[in-house]
């Protein structure tokens, strides 16, 4: 299936370059951007499969381009990474729209499997998308891959242990679909 390119919204030079490379070796095309005036730019050119922007931009950053993507090209999923990970804004951005929240520093595979889950095929692509297991879906751990949808109302898959039943049921369910967080960093949040 074809699919759309990956716009990388990243201001530090190196790091661009480097997720760049990782989506380029494994068969995804790449747009670049260094800021967030210039992702813009590029979603106005074409079409974007997936949005991965960094949060600790200027003048715009992660957060502002996330509100200005969602605004005006509200089909195009973002992702957003940065070397803070701090729950309240993670929260925040998957309020916002976000589809992921990535803390740095991440593994090559990792970025991978984040692009793989979110990215939109072409117009027109024929084949199976490689997001929905046919039944709309998304199966992000391979442990739960076979497992029925769950009914209406009940917990669609485990949650993550650090997670506090106390929490509300919408901050919990926020909080569990941010991968990685740190269980001790929701502790001293939690108390």
């Amino acid at each position: 299936m074809k699919l759309l390119p990956v716009l990388i919204a990243e201001d530090d030079a190196d790091l661009r370059e480097a997720l760049s490379a990782t989506l380029q070796i494994n068969g995804y095309t790449v747009v670049e951007a260094i800021d967030g005036e210039s992702a813009l730019a590029a979603l106005a050119r074409g079409h974007v499969g997936l949005l991965i922007s960094d949060v600790q931009m200027k003048p715009m950053d992660g957060h502002a381009l996330l509100a200005r993507a969602r605004s005006e090209y509200p089909d195009v999923p973002v992702i957003l990474m940065t070397a803070y990970g701090m729950i309240d804004k993670a929260v925040s951005a998957i309020r916002a729209g976000a589809v992921n929240y990535l803390t740095k520093p991440f593994e090559p595979a990792r970025l991978l499997e984040e692009v793989a889950c979110h990215m939109r095929p072409a117009p027109g692509a024929t084949g199976r998308s490689r997001r929905a297991n046919g039944d709309g879906v998304v199966a992000r751990d391979p442990a739960t891959r076979d497992q029925p949808p769950a009914a209406p109302g009940t917990k669609a898959a485990p949650e993550n242990p650090a997670v506090p039943e106390q929490l509300p049921t919408p901050a919990r369910a926020a909080l569990n679909a941010i991968p990685g967080i740190v269980s001790s960093v929701v502790s001293s949040v939690t108390g």
